[in-house]
């Protein structure tokens, strides 16, 4: 029997697919869906995420994805229904694409399936491959990078972040943009709402402000605005909704 893969999801929800190809794909994965939280890339878990584009307006976001899978050494499944102008730059981030106007669905899964199992699983159950080339950002970023998901609940301010790594915060947030892809704060935002998401889900009994302070907010208030901001609605109402 056929194990389903676990993988995550970028960009417009797989809600917009045609129900015929969002079957096919539910069927043979189990997404995780982040909309715009590329952040999601840096993990060491991720070897690949899904990036739908449904629109033009999510070029720039599809763009700042590609550049983070770049310098990362992560890859993108691109899902899309009109054709794609890449420059050469970017084709090294992507393993794979469907163009949902004119594959067949069903046989590119069965495609993108064996590719994945000669590339990241050494069995059918899903195991990764431990073998990964090296990412393409500095020691001193991917050290930040292990520091934030360890201190994730603590407060981590932008010049502590630049004295972690040695460099003046001028140039720390040059370097940060470029390398990563995102501004220093947008990575740091973007990485605690999604832990809040999924701890909004894993104990729906914890209160707000609980899970505010282990995202690492100390104003309840100030992380329900910033929540909402970056997933349109209140913490309240995401749980409920989920």
């Amino acid at each position: 029997m056929e194990v389903r893969r676990t993988a995550h999801w970028l960009g417009s929800s797989v809600r917009l697919l045609e129900k015929t190809e969002k079957d096919l794909i539910l069927n043979t994965f189990t997404l995780i869906e982040h909309d715009t939280d590329v952040s999601i890339l840096s993990e060491p878990s991720t070897q690949f995420a899904f990036f739908f584009i449904h629109s033009e307006e999510q070029y720039p976001l599809l763009l700042t994805a590609l550049k983070l899978s770049i310098n990362l050494n992560k890859k993108l499944i691109l899902i899309h229904s009109r054709p794609i102008e890449l420059g050469s730059y970017y084709h090294s981030a992507v393993f794979d694409h469907l163009n949902l106007s004119l594959q067949n669905t069903q046989e590119w899964l069965k495609q993108l399936i064996s590719r994945m199992n000669l590339r990241w699983y050494v069995e059918l159950g899903g195991n990764n491959s431990t073998q990964a080339a090296a990412p393409m950002i500095s020691q001193a970023l991917q050290s930040l990078l292990n520091h934030i998901d360890n201190n994730i609940s603590n407060v981590i301010r932008e010049e502590d972040a630049a004295s972690f790594c040695h460099y003046s915060v001028t140039y720390f947030s040059k370097v940060f943009h470029k390398e990563i892809g995102l501004s220093f704060r947008d990575y740091l935002s973007n990485k605690r709402i999604n832990l809040a998401k999924q701890l909004l889900l894993e104990d729906r009994h914890a209160k707000i402000a609980f899970i505010a302070y282990q995202c690492g907010y100390r104003d309840v208030s100030y992380f329900s605005r910033i929540f909402k901001k970056k997933t349109g609605v209140s913490p309240g109402k995401y749980r409920l909704s989920n």
